[in-house]
């Protein structure tokens, strides 16, 4: 009898420490998709590669260049090489504002302007400065994904108008529809996060 209740006590405290475990596991992942710090110096660090690569590039060019292509590849669009640059600035800061200054402007409006599920438990006082560390950080991460897009594309253009270069549309494509899917996880995976109310908080 003492061996079985022994048996027993093992194997309860075996499946409490991998419940443990697993919690703990799931605790880091939710803190670092919700760090907003860990986007942030991702696209930084994407920004500084796509500043190096563009910097390489740029000087090679030739002063009128293809800045549109269609879809199987071929060129339906021409500017000069002088307006590259400007472009350029205005796609980086529209990523910028969106991962950056927008989820500073959303942190400081009332509860009231905001739209978000269940917005009377997540943006009580006392999970408000946390519910908008999350918002930041999934905010940074479609940013990061935007300006790889960006980037990307934009040393595929770069590319195709050295000589003998071609635009690589099947390489475009395959980014635009890993863009495609990463948004739609992207938004289930957030909606549902604020669509749940954790289990002790909803019986009390």
């Amino acid at each position: 009898m003492r061996k079985k209740r022994k048996v027993l006590t093992r194997h309860r405290f075996q499946a409490y420490y991998c419940r443990r475990r697993a919690g703990e596991f799931k605790l880091k992942q939710r803190t670092a998709m919700s760090d907003p710090r860990i986007p942030r110096i991702l696209y930084v660090a994407l920004l500084a590669l796509g500043a190096l690569d563009f910097a390489r590039m740029y000087p090679r060019l030739p002063e009128r260049v293809a800045s549109h292509f269609a879809a199987d590849g071929t060129v339906n669009g021409w500017s000069s090489k002088s307006e590259l640059l400007p472009m350029m600035a205005v796609l980086v800061g529209v990523t910028f504002i969106a991962t950056m200054v927008v989820p500073q402007l959303v942190s400081r409006l009332p509860a009231s302007m905001i739209n978000l599920p269940r917005k009377e438990y997540w943006l009580a006082a006392e999970r408000r400065d946390e519910t908008m560390r999350r918002l930041s950080a999934q905010a940074g991460w479609l940013g990061c994904v935007v300006l790889f897009v960006v980037l990307y594309a934009t040393s595929l253009m770069m590319r195709a108008n050295l000589p003998g270069g071609k635009f690589d549309n099947v390489g475009m494509v395959r980014v635009l529809a890993g863009m495609g899917i990463f948004a739609v996880v992207w938004t289930i995976v957030s909606v549902r996060y604020f669509l749940r109310v954790p289990e002790n908080d909803a019986r009390a």
